[in-house]
């Protein structure tokens, strides 16, 4: 099943589950593409990405932020893609999140970044600095390419 925000999210997933994480204010919409190689009758995908937009204040960014908060909590694995657009605040909030809860909480870890992405080098010495083991963070690298070989591979 897709989850894709707002929609209700169960109060845990029956299957394994993935977070199609990082840009979504000014960014292309590669979740779309991201979420077609993943495997619809194995795993349950969580996708926030709205089908319209929301504000970056208000009600719908507080609802946008509070889901997405929810949904990381639930998963068993997520996939970031930091893309060259924007520095994706959130997203690299979330993805210190995800690297500190992986090990405690058995989550599997993709993540991948543009190369011109801005950011790219505070990034990867996050990353680093968290020794997290293979089983847990199976990419970290730049490349659009590399990062869905490796989804293809894991959850295709």
């Amino acid at each position: 099943m897709i989850y894709r925000a707002p929609d209700k999210l169960p109060t845990a997933f029956q299957r394994q589950s993935v977070f199609v994480a990082g840009g979504i204010s000014d960014c292309p919409d590669w979740q779309s593409d991201m979420v077609s190689m993943i495997d619809h009758d194995l795993y349950d995908i969580v996708n926030p990405r709205r089908e319209r937009g929301f504000d970056q204040t208000g009600a719908t960014a507080d609802e946008q932020i509070a889901w997405e908060h929810r949904a990381l909590s639930l998963v068993d694995s997520c996939i970031f893609w930091f893309p060259r657009e924007t520095l994706c605040p959130i997203s690299l909030f979330e993805a210190g999140k995800m690297l500190m809860h992986a090990q405690h909480h058995d989550v599997r870890l993709a993540i991948g970044w543009h190369p011109d992405y801005q950011r790219a080098f505070d990034l990867e010495v996050q990353i680093r600095l968290e020794h997290l083991e293979p089983k847990y963070l199976l990419h970290a690298a730049p490349g659009w390419d590399e990062l869905c070989a490796v989804v293809k591979k894991t959850w295709g």
